[in-house]
Order: C-alpha cells, then sequence, then structure tokens
C-alpha cells in the first residue's frame, strides 16, 4: 500500500503584523545654518520621527579625525517627534582658515536592530577675517558715512581702518578709495544720499550701502543725454552670497536664522524706484551697479552684515569678500585658506 503524502496547505491569510514593514525612522537637524566660530559652543537640535525611545550616537569629526563624540538617551514627549540636542565645543583653528567639519548623528531605537544616521556639516572659522590684511585694507581706502555708528564700532573692533565722513555732502570731495553708506541709514531722512552715491560711481569710486532702513532709491536706468548711465544693472536675492563663497551660509544665520535687515521692490514711477523695506517683504537683497572700466559701482544691499557681526563668522567674511569683489586687482588680495585645525 503506498504511503500517503500530505501536504499542508498554506493559510490564505496571513497576520498583517507578520508582513508589515516597520516605518523608518528620519532623524533631522533643525539648524538651517553650518558655519561657526572656532572654538564656539554649539548646541544642534534635532528631531526623529516618528516617536520614540532609544540612544543617539554622535560624532564630531573633520576628515578621518574625530574631535569629539558622545551619547545621549532619547524619549517621546507626547504626540510629535522626538526632539533631543547634541553639545559640543568647537576646536581652535589658525588665523585665516575656514575648516570643514561634520556631525554624524546614529539614532538606535529601544528594541529595534536597525540604527538611523544623518550628517549635518559644518565650516569652522577664525574669527579674525581679516588676518594679515592690514596693508590691503589701508589700500582700500574706506570713507565711512555712519550716521547710526553701529557699522563704525564694529569695523573699529576689528581693526579695520576708514575715514569718518560726517556730511553725506562730503562725499563730492571723495577723491580716493571705497566709499560705504554704514547699516541703517535712512534715505528718506538723507534725501540727497542716492545722488551722491550714484555721482560717486560715476566719477569712478565704488560705493557700498549697508542695509537702509527706509526710504527710496531712484535707479538712474532711464536715458540721460547729460549723464552717463550703468552699462550693467544685477538685481539678486540671497543666492548672490553662495556665488561669492559657496562656504558661507546664505539661507539663515546662526543664532535666530534671521540674516536680512531690508529688501527691496523695484517700482516703477516717473523714475525707477528700488522701494526699501525695513523687513523681508521686498523682491531683491542685493542691487548693484556696473559703470564700466573708467567708472565705478554701486552695491546696496540688505544682509544684517553688522547687526549679525559678532553672532555668525558669515557677515564678517562675506564684508570681506565685497571689499575684494569691489577692490581693483582683487585677485592679487590675500584669500582665506582651507586647512585642518592646529596640531
Amino acid at each position: 500500500m503506498r504511503a500517503s503524502l500530505i501536504i499542508p496547505m498554506l493559510p490564505l491569510f496571513l497576520s498583517g503584523a507578520l508582513f508589515a514593514e516597520e516605518t523608518p525612522v528620519k532623524v533631522a537637524c533643525q539648524e538651517r545654518w553650518s558655519n561657526y566660530f572656532a572654538e564656539e559652543a554649539v548646541t544642534l537640535h534635532f528631531s526623529a520621527e516618528p516617536p520614540l525611545t532609544g540612544v543617539a550616537a554622535w560624532r564630531l569629526a573633520t576628515g578621518d579625525r574625530t574631535l569629539a563624540r558622545g551619547e545621549r538617551a532619547i524619549d517621546t514627549h507626547g504626540e510629535g517627534a522626538s526632539q533631543f540636542t547634541v553639545q559640543f565645543a568647537l576646536p581652535p583653528v589658525k588665523d585665516g582658515v575656514m575648516m570643514p567639519a561634520e556631525v554624524t548623528v546614529s539614532v538606535q531605537p529601544t528594541g529595534d536592530q536597525s540604527a538611523y544616521s544623518t550628517n549635518q556639516s559644518l565650516w569652522i572659522f577664525s574669527r579674525h577675517a581679516f588676518v594679515d590684511s592690514v596693508t590691503w585694507l589701508e589700500s582700500v581706502d574706506i570713507h565711512l558715512f555712519d550716521p547710526e555708528d553701529n557699522t563704525a564700532k564694529m569695523l573699529e573692533a576689528s581693526e579695520i581702518p576708514f575715514s569718518p565722513v560726517h556730511n553725506p555732502d562730503a562725499l563730492a570731495t571723495v577723491t580716493n578709495g571705497i566709499i560705504i553708506v554704514g547699516e541703517g541709514a535712512s534715505f528718506q531722512e538723507w534725501r540727497a544720499l542716492s545722488r551722491l552715491m550714484i555721482d560717486a560711481a560715476r566719477r569712478g569710486h565704488h560705493v557700498l550701502c549697508l542695509a537702509p532702513a527706509e526710504g527710496d532709491w531712484v535707479l538712474p536706468l532711464a536715458f540721460d543725454a547729460e549723464q552717463s548711465k550703468p552699462r550693467r544693472c544685477t538685481l539678486a536675492g540671497n543666492e548672490i552670497i553662495k556665488r561669492m563663497d559657496k562656504r558661507f551660509d546664505h539661507t539663515a544665520w546662526a543664532g535666530d536664522g534671521r540674516m536680512l535687515s531690508s529688501t527691496f521692490e523695484l517700482q516703477g514711477r516717473r523714475d525707477i524706484i528700488a522701494a526699501i523695506h525695513a523687513n523681508e517683504e521686498g523682491d531683491w537683497s542685493w542691487i548693484e551697479l556696473d559703470y564700466g572700466p573708467k567708472g565705478g559701482r554701486v552695491i546696496v544691499l540688505g544682509f544684517a552684515i553688522m547687526a549679525k557681526w559678532n553672532v555668525s563668522p558669515t557677515p564678517r567674511y562675506l564684508f570681506r569678500s565685497i571689499l575684494e569683489h569691489l577692490t581693483p586687482n582683487r585677485n592679487e588680495n590675500p584669500h582665506l585658506t582651507t586647512k585642518g585645525v592646529p596640531q
């Protein structure tokens, strides 16, 4: 008698839990900036979603070299994502150095064999943005009109030489160097300032106006047979910072994330007007007029360079890059380097 062969039938329906896919954990850094000062105490805020309990291991490194590492527990708080922080002190770097670094965070949920990671890139900057630049800065020959007196204080603290200009009409007598209008100047209060800046550029001077507070700037774009007009007009947003140097933060600056003190909106009236907004409601944060090889350039920008000078390294290094942009033969000026930390 032939033995019976019994093959058990597999159930048509198996428990959904058996095949349920585990929801991957998303780990993200909340800071939208990456630029920090050397030797700064840094706190980075992270989230893990969905909420979980577990352990987060982190490592701060430059290249293959570990600078700091640690672990911390994660717990759930309510129904939202789990929130946790990573804290460390950045190392010193040599003057004139921007050093790349990276923070790697790996989250291990309790009872889960998987680990979920994220990386946050950092740039560590020396506080001395103008190291070994005394001769160059003297040759730049800055003439500063600063009715709010905030820009003068920052330049003095950074040992950047300048000649104060106490009356805007005196800008007409400047014969060399770069003219800077300090942060927060009002075009509404100083109504002749717009014309004086343009006249200076027509005479061959470079003019930098830092985040004006209010008023209108008349752009000399209409045809005028008696006056030279700019050969090029550049309108830009925050992306201009990345064009200056891709290492600079261009979406947010450390602290509260704010990077703009004013923005600009073009309006067509009798003339072309750049209306100044003391907020981020305008369309542009950078307007540049270029009067060609024999003329100068005028830059009006809305970045909070002086207001955030001591909060993030980006403002002072951006200021240096703008001076280089406006300086003849700027390719011969000393540039900062990317190197490692002091051994």
